[in-house]
């Protein structure tokens, strides 16, 4: 599909609906009760995306960095875990982090290398971003 910002799947996530049925987490219980998203900003934003298809394999919509005066209500990106491999039940895991103004790739394969481009620009074929970690000036 189409590139996507990640607030943009947030604010999806967040507008969808403050209210949803869940099933409640303790053993004793696991009846469904009603439940509203609570949103608290920590010095810290950790967004995983679910790359998995119904199908077994993996979606690999493109992601673009904030653009514009309030888009970023993320915080400054600082972390990226990518998931290289086909399919749910193979892959390795690549990371990449921002140290300044650069980006650097850490791979457990290679030496800790700087980046060429920002983590989103990447192309490593079969690639796919999975988790993302946030600085919050708070």
């Amino acid at each position: 599909s189409l590139p996507t910002m990640p607030e943009t799947l947030l604010n999806g996530i967040l507008q969808h609906g403050r209210l949803m049925r869940i099933t409640c987490p303790n053993p004793q219980c696991r009846l469904p009760v009603n439940a509203t998203w609570k949103v608290v900003r920590g010095s810290h934003t950790v967004l995983y995306i679910n790359r998995f298809a119904e199908n077994g394999g993996i979606l690999r919509t493109r992601l673009l960095p904030s653009s514009g005066p309030g888009l970023d209500i993320l915080g400054e990106l600082v972390s990226v875990v990518s998931r290289i491999g086909e399919g749910r039940n193979n892959g390795h895991f690549v990371s990449y982090h921002k140290v300044g103004s650069h980006w650097f790739f850490n791979n457990d394969d290679h030496t800790f290398q700087r980046s060429p481009q920002h983590p989103f620009q990447r192309t490593q074929g079969s690639e796919s971003i999975e988790l993302l970690c946030y600085y919050n000036n708070v």
